[in-house]
């Protein structure tokens, strides 16, 4: 298979800010992935962190889908250079289906208002191990997770350096966005006015001042009330073990191709999972770890986690009642390494 085709199909897997923190490199027959800072981004998880294995899982999910499995995986984050690798042989690899092909380009997400029934049962995905797929389709157990979804959200705006992270990653124009990564500002669900205000808050002084003032209560039910009127939401849950997290992203991926394909609409919600994680490594401001504390116990009442589990990502499915404009890939030449850039 070409090379430049695999990786066009494959780099199509969701990352944190659409940051595509990978780089690809062929020695004889061999094509090698690993690990790469995003470039002009701030990186708050490295190599090892949970948003970096979840992507990293997606990646193998797709190069597994491309290769009909002829993907060989390493995972060892005792490693902190390189505590994963992908290896596959592309000459081996015959050319995915165009079925497969579609599924894979139509995968998107949909920050747009969702109808508020579901046309139909959601299609079925089989998880990988270590990760349950939970689905609430009851109205009390998706306005809880809505209001755990808030909690954490109200917190992450007081956190300046996830401040930071947000407007690193923010394309404003079309010479940014032809770049290929970070968050087109087109693809967020922003009220008239909004790309202004989001310019105005972007140094962190202003965003400090207006939370004083309540703006980032507002801003967290803004956030958030689409996940309550939500028809589904959809949680992967397992333990925080380096190959639970992996396998999340690979059910992650898995699942997301399933829906689109059924023409349902994905939202992602990553709030409570990395809120959660910063609790405990002690990384949130003085303040916030109650509030973030309480949002995991609502996850875990209402979902039923056991012991040892979390919240790996919450999905908002249903019908889409807008069209999304589609997030960009860098081009395929550019995951390559230095030495292989032709």
């Amino acid at each position: 298979m070409d090379i430049l085709e695999l990786l066009r199909l494959a780099t199509r897997a969701p990352s944190a800010d659409n940051s595509q923190p990978w780089t690809f490199t062929q020695q004889a027959d061999v094509l090698s992935c690993r690990y790469a800072h995003p470039g002009n981004f701030r990186d708050p998880f490295g190599p090892n962190g949970h948003a970096s294995l979840l992507a990293a899982g997606a990646l193998h999910e797709n190069l597994d889908l491309i290769t009909g499995g002829q993907v060989e995986c390493r995972l060892d984050t005792g490693r902190e250079d390189i505590p994963w690798e992908l290896n596959i042989r592309p000459a081996g690899a015959s050319s995915p289906s165009s079925a497969l092909r579609g599924q894979m380009e139509n995968r998107h997400t949909n920050r747009h208002p969702f109808a508020r029934r579901l046309p139909g049962p959601l299609p079925d995905c089989q998880a990988s191990p270590g990760v349950r797929i939970i689905t609430c389709t009851e109205s009390p157990r998706i306005h809880a997770l809505g209001e755990a979804l808030q909690l954490c959200s109200r917190a992450r705006f007081n956190q300046p350096e996830l401040h930071e992270w947000l407007f690193t990653s923010l394309r404003w124009n079309d010479d940014e966005i032809a770049a290929g990564d970070g968050l087109d500002i087109n693809t967020l669900h922003l009220p008239p006015g909004g790309q202004h205000f989001m310019r105005w808050i972007k140094p962190w002084h202003r965003m400090e001042m207006l939370n004083r003032l309540g703006v980032d209560r507002m801003m967290s039910i803004a956030d958030t009330v689409m996940v309550k009127q939500a028809p589904a939401v959809i949680a992967l849950c397992g333990s925080d073990e380096a190959q639970d997290v992996w396998n999340a992203g690979r059910t992650l991926q898995r699942l997301w191709l399933g829906l689109n394909d059924a023409g349902l609409a994905v939202h992602p919600y990553y709030a409570v999972t990395d809120l959660g994680n910063r609790r405990k490594a002690g990384r949130l401001l003085p303040g916030w770890d109650a509030s973030v504390q309480r949002g995991e116990e609502i996850c875990a009442d209402t979902l039923g986690l056991e012991r040892g589990e979390q919240v790996h990502m919450l999905l908002r499915v249903g019908l889409a009642r807008h069209e999304a404009v589609r997030a960009r890939r860098r081009p395929a030449q550019r995951f390559l390494s230095a030495d292989n850039r032709a």
